[in-house]
């Protein structure tokens, strides 16, 4: 699979989910979700993984929604309401995931971020 916004790697039975746009501190666009889906996809159908991990790269984790998006959401509530349905079916789905769910949190994480650390069924926080 081909990414823009993370790297997506399995070594023998983990999933490594790395979201790789430091230069807007990982924040959530419409490809992230895209991206995002299709992660939980190619987990809900591998038989063979135990466990995915979610991570980010630079000095932070994911602070939530990216400016430009939140800009044209609050100009469209109706948009508004679709991206915030579309990451919530995201972190219901990482929460219904068979396998293990780890966040590991590097820096600092908010809004948006925050709600996808919570899916996971286990949190590592460092502040680098």
């Amino acid at each position: 699979m081909k990414f823009t916004t993370l790297h997506y790697a399995k070594l023998d039975r983990i999933a490594v989910a790395t979201f790789s746009t430091p230069e807007n501190l990982n924040g959530i666009t419409e490809a992230r979700l895209d991206e995002l889906e299709a992660v939980l996809s190619d987990c809900e159908v591998d038989e063979e993984l135990g466990a995915l991990i979610l991570t980010g790269e630079g000095r932070a984790f994911c602070v939530g929604l990216d400016l430009k998006l939140l800009d044209k959401a609050f100009n469209d509530l109706d948009y508004f309401d679709l991206v915030v349905a579309r990451l919530n079916r995201i972190i219901t789905r990482l929460e219904n995931l068979d396998i293990i769910t780890i966040v590991a949190i590097n820096g600092f994480t908010r809004a948006g971020g925050f709600e996808i650390s919570l899916g996971c069924d286990f949190m590592i926080v460092a502040d680098e």
